[in-house]
């Protein structure tokens, strides 16, 4: 029997047939009685042909302001002074985070499972932590971040505990992960977005990330429960996941990624999908309030 990956607590099968939207192979998903994680069930031993259609730019149009959203959060919590700005941001994706840190001055670097594409980039991106550990010494940066990558990973403690040892003593980490605990992850169960299995390991609410972090010793700073663009999409598309049969059309529509899908069926999930993007506005804001909306953003410090 498993037992839950952050407080060894015991998990319970609640969604038992998910398929993946890319290879149709079906997972479970199981959920821990005290502390709220969500793990998938079971691990692929190989999750690369699960991210075949999966790089690329997945923000579409929204990804310039994704990244400078991003890099205000940074700077916000910088204390500014002599040193040099330096900065990791684990798991990068199409590095857009990166040349938005860079173009402000940040000395930037990433980790990156497909690290082939930015083989000719001026990025300085490497394959994974320990790679990171290897070039640079310990608590050297001064930011860390993970925008929605900690679910990815098959061991988020080890993650946030190299993370820690890379992290300067007054530098802070920044995290972004889906929010399992909010009211869209409730609503809609098997047919959220963000629920993304197997590719989403783990789900995470705040009870689990915040007890996750303290395990590494790590205190949460502040805490807010919103990405515009992934809560208002989070919001239209698992309402269409619940209408047809083909999920994710209006997403992948979005982010130029329509191979194998015909024009009529596009174009019918582009017209609901921005009707029901227009209602779900007010919802934004408001599970926002709530501190159950569709994105957890949490920034961490040393204890």
């Amino acid at each position: 029997m498993q037992n839950c990956h952050v407080c060894a607590g015991k998990l319970n099968t609640f969604l038992p047939e998910l398929k993946d939207v890319q290879t149709g192979d079906k997972f479970s998903l199981l959920v821990c009685e005290n502390c709220g994680l969500g793990q998938t069930h079971t691990f692929p031993g190989n999750l690369a042909p699960y991210y075949a259609d999966y790089h690329g730019k997945r923000h579409g149009f929204t990804t310039d302001y994704c990244a400078w959203r991003r890099i205000r959060w940074v700077e916000k919590n910088f204390r500014a002074g002599e040193k040099k700005k330096k900065i990791l941001d684990i798991g990068c994706g199409d590095g857009s985070f990166l040349e938005a840190a860079k173009r402000r001055g940040w000395e930037a670097f990433g980790t990156e499972m497909n690290r082939e594409k930015f083989r000719d980039s001026a990025l300085k991106v490497y394959g994974g932590l320990d790679e990171v550990k290897e070039n640079h010494a310990p608590a050297s940066f001064d930011a860390v971040t993970m925008w929605h990558t900690l679910e990815h990973f098959k061991n988020p403690r080890e993650v946030v505990g190299k993370a820690f040892e890379m992290l300067a003593d007054d530098g802070f980490l920044l995290i972004a992960v889906p929010d399992y605990g909010g009211f869209q992850a409730q609503m809609f169960r098997q047919n959220w977005l963000h629920l993304d299995v197997p590719r989403h390991l783990f789900h995470f609410n705040f009870k689990s990330l915040e007890t996750l972090l303290g395990q590494n010793g790590l205190k949460i700073k502040w805490h807010r429960h919103q990405e515009f663009e992934y809560d208002l999409l989070g919001w239209s598309q698992s309402a269409l996941n619940a209408m047809f049969a083909t999920p994710n059309v209006f997403f992948r529509s979005l982010s130029g990624q329509t191979n194998g899908i015909g024009a009529a069926e596009i174009a019918l999930n582009k017209f609901f999908g921005m009707a029901f993007s227009a209602l779900a506005l007010p919802a934004v804001p408001f599970s926002a309030l709530m501190k159950k909306g569709g994105t957890l953003v949490v920034c961490t410090t040393k204890s």
